[in-house]
């Protein structure tokens, strides 16, 4: 695990409003889609509730899931991997499932 730390500086004389961004990016799909006994897709725990679509809830039609929360996580995950962004759990954050075919 990862902890990172931001820290920003203004030098410019006038005030500035900053919000904190993290983003987990899939660019393509797995080659082990549809593995039965392995979730492979989007992952996270929003409201106190756990939200996992898989790739293919999402491709339909480019969809979205949106949430709002009081911490919580949420990533991607496949067969060996999983990659997840985990706020301080005491933010409220919005977050945001969504599957973009190019």
């Amino acid at each position: 695990m990862f902890t990172i730390t931001d820290r920003v500086e203004n030098h410019a004389g006038t005030p500035v409003t900053l919000s904190p961004y993290a983003l987990v990016y899939r660019s393509n799909l797995p080659n082990t889609q549809h593995f039965w006994v392995v979730h492979e897709g989007f992952i996270g725990v929003l409201g106190g509730t756990l939200k996992d679509p898989t790739y293919a809830d999402l491709a339909k039609n480019n969809e979205k899931q949106q949430f709002d929360s009081t911490g919580g996580w949420l990533g991607i995950t496949d067969k060996y991997w999983m990659a997840a962004a985990i706020p301080p759990q005491s933010e409220q954050i919005s977050a945001t499932y969504t599957n973009i075919r190019r």
